[in-house]
């Protein structure tokens, strides 16, 4: 009993191991990416339908915190930071700040505060949690950002202008 390809010869067996079973090949790079993109979008499902449990007995500075996260998702960078930043103050060490840091930098570079959000990041970065990768990321990223921007231009103050009195002004003579 010889099983038999598509153009009649005999067909290979397959690769065993030790044991008997099948080996199964690598999964490939497509299939390993539609994991990844699968457990990103669980991931962001669980984020979005987290603010609906807490939102039954939420804290003031939940409720702080999921406005920062509106306010960013929505583009209201300035709004967000300013949230983020008073959230920081009252949980500073709370557990899940690393994450708000990361975030709050986030919202920083958005409106072009990259001073701020190196800061976040440096913070983020040397306590080692979850975030810490990322924010070297950023950081790294930013930084060659700002070493290819070219500076700042520097200008002069303006002067302040002479008022003319157009009155006192006599008109020139025509020439007919």
């Amino acid at each position: 009993d010889v099983a038999l390809d598509a153009v009649g010869g005999a067909a290979p067996e397959p690769d065993r191991q030790a044991d008997g079973r099948e080996r199964r090949a690598a999964p490939s790079r497509a299939a390993t990416d539609e994991v990844a993109e699968f457990a990103d979008a669980r991931v962001e499902a669980e984020e979005e339908s987290a603010p609906a449990v807490q939102a039954q007995a939420a804290s003031p500075s939940a409720v702080m915190l999921d406005r920062a996260r509106a306010a960013r998702a929505n583009g209201q960078h300035r709004a967000a930071v300013d949230l983020y930043e008073e959230y920081l103050r009252e949980n500073g060490s709370a557990a899940g700040a690393d994450r708000v840091r990361y975030e709050a930098a986030q919202s920083y570079e958005a409106i072009g505060r990259a001073d701020r959000a190196m800061q976040l990041y440096q913070q983020v970065a040397g306590g080692g949690g979850a975030f810490a990768s990322a924010s070297r990321t950023r950081m790294k990223a930013l930084a060659a950002t700002l070493a290819d921007s070219p500076p700042a231009k520097q200008t002069a103050p303006a002067r302040p202008s002479r008022a003319i009195d157009f009155e006192a002004v006599e008109p020139a003579e025509t020439r007919d």
